[in-house]
């Protein structure tokens, strides 16, 4: 008979699917959370930013694993804020979009994707059979629709310049600005960018105020945690029983 083994969040895999722990070049998603090591630090430094600024620049090296920090260590503690270091802050729910695709329209794309990331979809039957684009009064209604905070984690920000220098572009800058401005909004924004493109969020000064006032800058990893993240996920791998593998 296949053996089951439970890997990442992903559910059961078929033993004679191809099962490694490590993602090589490719980035760590949420559902790879059980596998994702030596980012801890990083990861409480970040989601306390969230909680305590609308607006929060996290930035590196092309390759430093920011993608990977914000899917696999990020984005499971903001679900999990109830239960942990920062219960004291939690609401009764956390609605969090992580975006990192900018070739389309982006308030189009972020609007479908605020709205397919609530808890209960049928709470916002009526606003998604309209397909409202990303705007301030979406995130309040949404937010106040859950009594909910809204996080929107907005990866490879660099890419939207990249694609759209048109009205298109600027009339995501404006709504953005207007949504990190906006007194009593429960919302906090990250834009994750490379090092090499910072110069880039030079377009949305028009529109945010102060915007390199909270900057988090991640490294490379040290040699004690590139260990850690070497070892650990075999470890745990290993850490099943023969019948689970």
């Amino acid at each position: 008979m296949t053996g089951l083994l439970p890997i990442g969040g992903r559910g059961l895999q078929n033993l004679g699917d191809p099962v490694c722990p490590y993602k090589g070049l490719g980035a760590y998603t949420e559902a790879d959370k059980d596998y994702f090591f030596a980012r801890d630090t990083a990861r409480d430094l970040v989601v306390a930013n969230l909680m305590a600024s609308r607006l929060t620049v996290l930035y590196g090296p092309s390759g430093v694993g920011k993608s990977s920090l914000l899917q696999a260590g990020v984005l499971p503690l903001l679900r999990q804020t109830a239960e942990g270091a920062f219960s004291y802050l939690a609401v009764e729910e956390a609605i969090i979009v992580y975006w990192a695709s900018w070739r389309n329209d982006p308030r189009v794309e972020l609007g479908n994707a605020l709205l397919h990331a609530v808890p209960r979809p049928e709470v916002v039957r009526d606003l998604a059979a309209r397909r409202p684009p990303l705007s301030l009064e979406l995130v309040q209604e949404v937010a106040t629709r859950f009594h909910a905070d809204v996080y929107l984690l907005l990866d490879q920000f660099e890419e939207l310049a990249l694609y759209h220098t048109n009205d298109l572009g600027k009339a995501f800058d404006a709504e953005l600005g207007r949504i990190v401005a906006a007194p009593g909004v429960p919302v906090s924004v990250l834009l994750g960018v490379r090092e090499d493109a910072l110069s880039k969020l030079d377009r949305l000064e028009p529109y945010v105020s102060r915007i390199f006032d909270n900057n988090l800058r991640l490294d490379h990893l040290t040699p004690a945690e590139a260990r850690e993240a070497m070892e650990q996920p075999l470890m745990r791998y290993n850490s099943f029983s023969p019948l689970e593998r």
